[in-house]
């Protein structure tokens, strides 16, 4: 490898560590975030331990299916982008806000019902109501 090849990897390792760690750090930052909440909601009772362990688990479930989608619309809009394609980029926003919109009911109702939903798949009924109040809340 002579040096200009180097200097080019060390350019793009660069670039790519400014863009990468500042994603990195607020990524701990909100895990360390939740972990500290975990901890609090552990000195209160066992169940509603149980309880926010398994909103957790269904916020971040439901978040992933929906919000995936969504987050491939920058991806889209770079690529338009790159191609000088300015026009395509404003109709690509508002295809992505209604979908967005239509996302966001579809996730509040998956949250309304997500106490059906969790007695369904045999979860105690203790853990399904504290949980039910939490997202009952959050949504209103």
């Amino acid at each position: 490898m002579n040096n200009s090849e180097h200097k080019t990897r060390m350019y793009h390792i660069r670039s790519v560590l400014a863009l990468s760690l500042p994603m990195a750090w607020s990524r701990f930052i909100q895990i360390f975030g939740w972990f500290l909440g975990m901890l609090m909601v552990a000195h209160l009772d066992k169940t509603v331990l149980a309880a926010s362990a398994l909103l957790n688990a269904v916020q971040i479930t439901v978040s992933l299916i929906f919000m995936s989608i969504i987050f491939a619309v920058g991806v889209i809009a770079a690529r338009l982008y790159g191609e000088e394609k300015h026009q395509e980029i404003g109709v690509l926003f508002q295809q992505a806000l209604l979908l967005g919109v239509f996302f966001g009911c579809c996730m509040m109702l998956v949250f309304y019902f997500v106490g059906h939903l969790l007695l369904l798949m045999g979860e105690p009924p203790e853990l399904v109501q504290v949980v039910r109040q939490y997202f009952y809340a959050f949504i209103t």
